[in-house]
């Protein structure tokens, strides 16, 4: 049951003696061991260190957990912990289960920390089978980029071996963030603090398609946000293009795009219907 599942991992974290819950060892033991070989991230009675406890739990049960189930295991009494959930529920960090009446998940805040910090090489394995696929039915570079640092960056690539732009989209490198196709669908969906810290002032002309007004671009992200389509056409390089789409991350909201990107011929002219 689902009693028993809590109660066995509290017991489980119990012979851990829970140094990275801040939970104490039973029979007083405290947040050291005996041995003295565990250390400790902070004492239980530290207020942050109970408000990390309560997320650390939370976020081994995608499903929610119910405020007794997490008074269980952090092994706190259920006055402190309504306290401390309401604490987290205000600040976003925790919110109710859509899954599951009275539980509680990892709030948005919490997520877009997590999806944000994720290494790059993390989310190369997970994205190769679907670019590998996009590359193959389109015959052309297929790419995800991401925001993050206050930066666009391509950060997993494939593209088929006649593809004429594989020196063109390389994994890690910076996109321009008023040019590119990628940033274009990510920064539609930013707020306005977002987009100031991201975009330069003012645009630098890359190419004669180049959008140098922000009040333009404005009127462009606009569209992108009403159609999902971010285009490319010879903006940042001359006769390249591309067609991205945004990442919509429960949520987290929009921090990646994927893109497909070739010739301005073949992209707009001959196929941009088809793809």
């Amino acid at each position: 049951s689902r009693q028993s599942m809590v109660r066995s991992l509290r017991d489980a974290l119990l012979r851990l003696e829970g140094p990275a819950l801040g939970i104490p060892a039973r029979g007083g033991g405290g947040p050291l061991s005996a041995r003295g070989s565990t250390p400790s991230l902070g004492r239980p009675d530290n207020p942050l260190q109970r408000y990390l406890s309560i997320l650390e739990v939370v976020a081994a049960f995608p499903m929610g957990l119910s405020l007794a189930e997490i008074a269980e295991i952090v092994d706190l009494p259920k006055s402190s912990v309504h306290r401390l959930i309401g604490g987290l529920l205000e600040a976003g960090a925790l919110e109710q289960s859509r899954q599951r009446s009275g539980g509680h998940v990892l709030g948005g805040r919490i997520l877009h920390m997590l999806y944000v910090g994720t290494p790059d090489e993390w989310i190369e394995p997970l994205t190769r089978p679907a670019l590998s696929d996009l590359a193959e039915v389109t015959g052309l570079c297929a790419f995800v980029a991401k925001l993050g640092d206050g930066a666009i960056r391509s950060i997993a690539t494939v593209a088929p071996e006649n593809a004429a732009v594989r020196t063109y989209v390389v994994p890690g490198r910076e996109v321009w963030p008023h040019a590119s196709a990628t940033a274009k669908a990510i920064l539609a969906f930013q707020p306005q603090s977002v987009r100031r810290r991201v975009l330069p002032s003012p645009l630098p002309k890359l190419t004669d398609r180049t959008i140098t007004s922000h009040a333009v671009l404005a009127k462009e992200l606009a569209r992108v946000r009403e159609t999902e389509l971010g285009t490319c056409a010879s903006e940042d390089n001359a006769g390249f293009g591309a067609l991205a789409c945004p990442i919509h991350v429960p949520s987290v909201g929009v921090i990646y795009a994927v893109a497909i990107t070739g010739t301005t011929e073949v992209v707009f002219n001959a196929n941009q219907d088809r793809y």
